[in-house]
């Protein structure tokens, strides 16, 4: 199965990039990678 990746834009306040980004950086993540994790239990990725 080909796997393709697409491309989201999120518009969040500053003060939500910046919780994202102190909460990714506890876990050494990027805040993509940070996401991507958070995001896996909530979607069914195909």
């Amino acid at each position: 199965m080909n796997k393709k990746s697409k491309t989201i834009t999120l518009r969040i306040s500053e003060v939500d990039y910046l919780e994202l980004e102190a909460a990714a950086q506890k876990l050494e993540l990027s805040i993509s990678e940070y996401i991507r994790e958070k995001s896996i239990p909530k979607f069914i990725l195909l």
